[in-house]
């Protein structure tokens, strides 16, 4: 097992997680139960991604790329569904309230 990213929060880590495995890499996330005593613990508990497959490296910090791309990119402004009237994150495809399809920009 190495590690590949020390994430801000188990949120964080779970995302790049399900990125990872989509490609196939297999994942293990390293101090997940020790997050919620973090007002306790130093911040040496953060969540650490890690892939157990050392061979698939290359490819993981690929995917690592990527994903700290898609979290500095801007985020987008709200929509609003044409079906519902509700207002609906900018990176929504869905209304959340409704299921129908959003317009895209």
């Amino acid at each position: 097992m190495r590690a590949l990213y020390e994430a801000a929060n188990l949120h964080e880590a779970q995302l790049l997680v399900h990125r990872l495995e989509e490609r196939g890499i297999r994942t293990h996330i390293r101090n997940a139960q020790l997050h919620g005593a973090l007002g306790e613990l130093p911040l040496s508990v953060l969540p650490i991604v890690c892939i157990t497959e050392p061979i698939r490296w290359k490819h993981a910090q690929a995917v690592l790329e990527e994903f700290l791309e898609a979290l500095r990119a801007p985020v987008p402004d709200d929509v609003v569904c044409p079906s519902c009237g509700e207002t609906n994150p900018g990176n929504f495809e869905i209304c959340w309230r409704c299921a129908a399809e959003l317009p895209t920009r």
